[in-house]
């Protein structure tokens, strides 16, 4: 499981990783996301400020809220379209 997100963290495939990365380095890797972890910045932010606004009273909020995936939806392609439109008439 470690070796896919390593695999993500640096931008390679799972067999590009493989192919150039040992045992000995992958260990090395693994221990040191084991005491830094990296990848998954946006939720461990995410995680703190919630941790810390329950502190403070909110009872309502989750993590998931506070990340951009939460509240951005996919524009659609007449909405793309439009905001396009909307550029190319300002010039």
């Amino acid at each position: 499981m470690f070796e896919f997100r390593l695999a993500l963290a640096l931008g390679r495939s799972h067999a590009e990783l493989l192919a150039t990365v040992d045992a000995a380095e992958l260990a090395e890797w693994e221990a040191f996301w084991l005491i830094e972890p990296f990848g998954d910045e946006w939720r461990q932010a995410a995680r703190i400020a919630t941790s810390m606004c329950t502190a403070w009273g909110c009872k309502s909020l989750k993590e998931e809220m506070l990340m951009p995936s939460h509240r951005k939806r996919q524009q659609t392609r007449d909405e793309m379209i439009g905001e396009l439109m909307k550029l190319a008439a300002a010039t």
